[in-house]
């Protein structure tokens, strides 16, 4: 699964990184945005599921305070954490476990 921790500022790695995970096969990485507590959402057409931190509590948890991207594996553990969440990172990791 990704998880990408963002403030809505969708333009700059969100729609790269949702690119990535739809070239995979069906199933493999399915994607979802978790938007910052405070957060604007984003107008247009979204790339993923997006889910709203109104209470901050992913941020604790995971430890964030900027626009972050995890990967967490099959089993639970987290496989990739991208500070920034730029697609070369993710294409590096991805490459790593599907090659």
């Amino acid at each position: 699964m990704l998880l990408v921790y963002t403030d809505g500022a969708w333009d700059s790695y969100v729609p790269r990184l949702a690119a990535l995970t739809g070239g995979l096969p069906a199933g493999r990485l399915t994607a979802y945005a978790v938007l910052t507590e405070g957060g604007t959402a984003y107008a247009g057409a979204t790339p993923m599921p997006v889910y709203r931190d109104a209470r901050g509590e992913f941020a604790l948890r995971y430890g964030v305070r900027a626009p972050t991207a995890f990967v967490v594996r099959p089993d639970g553990y987290l496989g990739a954490r991208l500070c920034p969440p730029a697609a070369e990172g993710l294409a590096e990791y991805l490459e790593g476990v599907f090659a």
